[in-house]
Parts: structure tokens; sequence; C-alpha cells
């Protein structure tokens, strides 16, 4: 069994084997509050290491000893002594130090799991709104009401939890710690360099990470997703343990990290949809493509006319999660649901087929149910018509009872 036996901070391994998931904890928190999810990967067969930031859990540290850069020097220190691959798992603040902590250790941080993450480059917040997250060391009442503010809903024994790991937290440190990630970091101002996968997870409540903030945490990646976890806000962790650890686990064996089977993540055809652009498709296909679907009469061929298929499909969705992916040889298969703008709901498989480049060099799409797949297929004819011609796609009839 591989487990941190030098590591530069406390670290509690829960599970057998190398640990697959490093576990870094948000503004004025600790390890601990892992705990759930911990368990729930622990099912799953993934081990996980969950650290105490200095400052925090009942650490020491002095203010003026905090920054962004040392965390991610200390986390560093820990990555180390696992002594493999890894996928960090972080969130708020314990976000910004992960991606710090990837550009350290590249080799050994295969992806990246962002829950409800500040910025790297920082919030960037006026003093005014700053405030009572200064001020709120030692005031467990304040501290009560921010998390609530924040929340959608916490349980009273998870509240308690939380202000009572807060309350461990020195004021001045807390001070300190709140000009960090408002601060953020220099790197943060240009496009991110990971090559590995990035999710990014948001709790639908949080009105401190809201959609867009979201958004742009996952535009600073190549291959970064956004999903999003109802009835959660800024702890979405604490709040939905079981999903989070879902998602978690579906990255990590993404990566080949879990199962004993290494595979792509399909973490470029995640991100093409993620970004519904005809440029982040076309980075993902082989030259020769072929598309074919449910909703296709007959197959798509070539990049250039898939690239326009796809972004046009990717647009009618208002949502889109991928539930699930496994790999056999050269293939990807991905689960997911949908949701278009009109209201109607989609579920379906995609089949992704690798060339010897990595280039996706075949697809099938499968739509459910058949109500769904005619509306889809009816929706694409329109736009794409004039583009590919007659035959891809179901025609309608418009209000005149010509065939459109």
């Amino acid at each position: 069994m591989m487990t941190p036996t030098k590591a530069a901070l406390p670290t509690n391994v829960c599970g057998e084997g190398r640990p697959v998931a490093l576990l870094i904890h948000g503004f004025l928190d600790a390890g601990q509050i892992w705990s759930e999810v911990a368990e729930n990967l622990s099912g799953e067969g993934i081990t996980t290491a969950a650290i105490d930031l200095p400052g925090m859990g009942g650490s020491e540290a002095e203010p003026e000893s905090i920054s962004l850069d040392s965390y991610a020097q200390d986390l560093a220190s820990v990555v180390d002594s696992i002594d493999g691959e890894l996928v960090i798992v972080a969130q708020s603040m314990g976000a910004q130090v992960a991606e710090l902590v990837a550009r350290l250790r590249p080799a050994a941080v295969k992806g990246l799991v962002l829950i409800t993450p500040v910025p790297l480059a920082g919030v960037g917040a006026p003093d005014e709104v700053v405030a009572p997250f200064r001020s709120s060391g030692g005031q467990a009442d304040i501290q009560r009401q921010l998390r609530t503010a924040l929340s959608h809903g916490l349980s009273d024994d998870r509240l308690d939890m939380l202000a009572t790991l807060g309350l461990l937290v020195r004021p001045d440190v807390v001070a300190r710690l709140v000009d960090v990630w408002n601060g953020g970091h220099e790197t943060g101002q240009s496009k991110s360099d990971f090559p590995g996968p990035v999710l990014v997870i948001r709790g639908a409540s949080d009105t401190f990470v809201t959609e867009d903030i979201a958004s742009l945490v996952t535009d600073h990646f190549e291959h970064g997703v956004l999903e999003t976890v109802a009835e959660a806000g800024h702890w979405a962790h604490v709040e939905q343990p079981a999903e989070i650890a879902r998602l978690v686990a579906s990255l990590i064996r993404s990566v080949g990290l879990a199962g004993g089977e290494v595979h792509a993540s399909a973490a470029d055809w995640r991100s093409a949809f993620a970004k519904k652009t005809q440029t982040a498709f076309g980075q993902a296909l082989a030259a020769n493509v072929v598309l074919e679907a449910v909703t296709l009469i007959k197959p798509v061929q070539g990049r250039e006319n898939v690239q326009r298929v796809m972004e046009t499909g990717s647009k009618i969705y208002s949502s889109l999660t991928f539930t699930d992916q496994s790999s056999a040889g050269n293939k990807q298969y991905l689960e997911w649901t949908a949701e278009a703008h009109e209201g109607m709901k989609f579920a379906g498989i995609t089949i992704l087929t690798r060339d010897d480049d990595g280039a996706i060099a075949h697809i099938a799409i499968h739509h459910r149910p058949m109500e769904a797949a005619i509306f889809f297929s009816k929706k694409m004819g329109q736009t794409l018509k004039p583009l590919l011609g007659p035959g891809y796609f179901l025609e309608s009839e418009d209000a005149q009872g010509e065939v459109a």
C-alpha cells in the first residue's frame, strides 16, 4: 500500500492502495470536510488523501507565511510523498492552489476537479464586499450567516461542523486568507497550459461562484467542462457528497487511475460541447471523420461537415450533462442527458472511435426517446439543409404546409 509518509502537511488517507484523489479544502475549512465524499469514493475503490492547509484545521501558521505559492509548494511535497499519478479535487480557494500544484508537478497530476472554484486570478472584490469575510474570525454568528447565505440548505449538523472548523482559524489568519484568495495569483491572468481534463463543478444555489465565474474558470482551461449540481451551494461537496463523488469517480476512471484500464478521457469531446464552436469540435476530429446518428438519415462525412453539424447540435441544448463513461480499446462510450431550449428532454449514448493518432475517426450518437430524436432531427434540418443539402435530416412542414 502506497500512502503519504513524509508529507509536509497533515494528511488523512481513506481507502487502501495508492491514493488517486488528493483533496484540498477551501477557506476556513479542513481535510475533515471531505469525509463523506471520501467514504463514497472508497466505495468506488478509490483511495483519497485529504490535507489540512497551514493555518486551518487547527494547524498553526503566521499570517505573513501564507500565500498561494507557499500552499502550492506544501502540496507539491504531498504529491511527491504519494509518488504516483493522481487527480486533485479542490474546493473554493483550494482550486487556486490546485492549479498551481498542477503547474509544479505536471507529470503526476492527470486531472483536476474544481468545486465552486475561486479563479486563480482572484476575485478582485472591493473592500466593502470582502469586509464581512475579513472580520469573521472568531465570530461564530457571522460565520454561520455567511455559510448559510451561500448554501442551498445545510443541515444543522453540517452547518455546526463548518462553523466549528472556521472558529479554529485565528482572526489574523482569516483576514490574511481573504486577501490571498481575493488578490489571486499573476499566472491566472493568462490561459492555463494544463493539458489534462478539468471538471468544474458549481452548486446551482451558489451566489458567490456564479455561473459567469464558473464559466470563466472553465474557459481558462483547454479541456474544461462545467457541471452544475442541483440543491447545492458553495459547499456542494458537503451538501451533495454522493453526487460529487460520482462526478469525481467518473473523471478518475476517464484518465485511467481506477479500474486498471488506461484510456483517453474524452476531454476534447467534453470541452467541445462546453464551448459549442466549430473550432473546438474540429480540434478533436480526424480529417476523414464519419458521423452517424439516430437523428441522421445518412452519415455525414469529413471534418468540415461534421464540425458544422456538431456546433449546430450543441447549440440546440440549453444544458448537457455527461453522466458516465467507459472505454474498450480505441472506443469510448459516453452516457449523457440534455434539455433543449424549448424544454424537450433527451438521453443518449455517444460512441467515439479513435484513430492511431488519438483523433476521433467515427462518431455514433444514439438519442432517446423517439419523440426527442424526431424533434432534434427536424430542428437540425431547418438550419443545416442549406449547408449540407437535402437528405440528411427529417423535414418539417412550415405554417403554409410546405416542406421546410
